[in-house]
């Protein structure tokens, strides 16, 4: 306040940006922030996290994840009938095997779209890299996030049934890299089925 009891400009201006001001102008605030407010856009934000959502969804490819646990169930049913049936082997086979399966399909997802093999004309279910839902590099982060999840169910039952578990999770693995991706993939050259077969 000056000595004749009008406000200053510059103390006008701070009481607005404060919130304090009774009749403040926005195309009179020296000091103001252009940009709007974000509280609007909140559900702008949220549509896109469901987006994201279901993007991951999708490219983990819930339909393939019964293929995964079958073997688990056929081996479950095998130690039911020898009397040696351990839950919390089940627990880490199911987990184990549903995390290779998801990260085979996160892979293959990014393996395909850096080879040019998933265009827009595809028959069949996006792809989310080659879409851009997803970056290849979140791709791949989620693969091995996923694979990390595998090997946690694996050391469980290294303790359980040993080493050979890891040397079928290690093979799992360098077949599941290898499907589509390095440099003789060879999902490519008509071994694809075979392989299925193997680990299934």
């Amino acid at each position: 306040i000056d000595g004749v009891g009008s406000r200053k400009p510059e103390a006008d201006a701070i009481r607005c940006l404060s919130g304090f001001g009774d009749s403040c102008d926005p195309r009179t605030r020296p000091y103001a922030d252009p940009r709007p407010t974000t509280h609007h856009s909140l559900p702008a934000i949220r549509e896109t996290q469901e987006m994201t959502l279901d993007a991951w969804v999708e490219a983990a490819r819930p339909r393939t994840l019964p293929a995964a646990v079958s073997p688990v169930l056929v081996g479950t049913g095998l130690a039911v009938g020898d009397g040696v049936f351990r839950l919390d082997a089940f627990v880490a086979a199911s987990v184990g095997a549903l995390a290779i399966q998801v990260a085979a399909n996160f892979a293959n997802d990014a393996s395909d779209a850096a080879r040019g093999a998933d265009p827009a004309d595809r028959v069949g279910p996006p792809r989310m890299v080659a879409s851009g839902r997803v970056s290849s590099r979140a791709m791949w982060v989620a693969t091995w996030l996923t694979v990390a999840v595998a090997v946690l169910a694996g050391i469980w039952l290294i303790a359980i049934a040993g080493w050979v578990v890891a040397a079928i999770g290690v093979a799992s693995v360098v077949a599941m890299l290898t499907y589509v991706g390095g440099p003789l993939p060879y999902g490519y050259r008509a071994l694809g089925e075979i392989a299925v077969f193997v680990f299934f």
